[in-house]
């Protein structure tokens, strides 16, 4: 259903995206040899889908990616449906599953290496929470009406 946009959702949707744009360019995973900036996990966290028989947690995080985009264009377009908040809800889920990785590879050795999680992370999830809460305005202000 058609609305017109709200200035609160739009305002929160606005400052979800700039975190989520800050999240890009801050250190998401550090570990002694490796650092993984929130960019080059975006880049390359399609590619975990080759060793999801391994590694599922990493293709689930950056799934997260793909559904929280599309709810956060709907709240800009102003819009709701059934799916909107569901797809924001489910791109906040997947994504608090990236709390859960404590390695990665860095190169073809199959060799583990120990990482923690670095202030992007939590600015990524800060921003699924934000477009979450967006949608979620969105829709009880849709639902009221």
């Amino acid at each position: 259903m058609k609305t017109s946009p709200s200035p609160v959702p739009v305002v929160i949707g606005t400052v979800s995206l700039l975190l989520y744009f800050a999240a890009l360019f801050t250190v998401a995973f550090t570990g002694v040899q490796v650092t993984y900036m929130g960019f080059e996990c975006l880049l390359l966290g399609g590619l975990t889908l080759l060793s999801l028989a391994y590694y599922p947690v990493w293709f689930v995080a950056w799934f997260a990616n793909l559904l929280y985009l599309p709810a956060l264009i709907s709240v800009f377009r102003g819009r709701t449906s059934a799916g909107a908040p569901g797809l924001a809800a489910g791109g906040f889920v997947f994504g608090l599953t990236s709390l859960h990785v404590r390695s990665v590879l860095p190169d073809s050795s199959r060799m583990d290496v120990p990482v923690s999680a670095g202030p992007g992370l939590y600015l990524w999830i800060g921003s699924l929470a934000l477009g979450l809460a967006a949608q979620v305005i969105i829709y009880l202000k849709a639902k009221k009406s």
